[in-house]
């Protein structure tokens, strides 16, 4: 069995799993070795407008995540 990875959100300290699992088309995490920031980016489907109103990212929101495979996790 191929083991799948498990991610969480937080999104302004709450958590948001759950609200955005069913939207999370993409995601994906490059950690760099010095002088570059890491990268987290992460693709929704927006179809039926979720994003619109509560849930619209404004300047200073922050958004969390960890992943989990294999029993191990990791904080991006």
């Amino acid at each position: 069995m191929i083991a799948k990875p498990i991610v969480k959100l937080l999104y302004n300290g709450k958590d948001c799993t759950s609200d955005f699992s069913k939207y999370l088309n993409t995601l994906s995490f490059q950690d760099f070795e010095d002088e570059q920031s890491d990268e987290l980016n992460i693709t929704l489907n927006d179809n039926d407008g979720f994003f619109a109103d509560l849930w619209y990212p404004e300047k200073g929101d922050k958004l969390t995540c960890s992943i989990d495979f294999d029993g191990s996790a990791f904080d991006c």
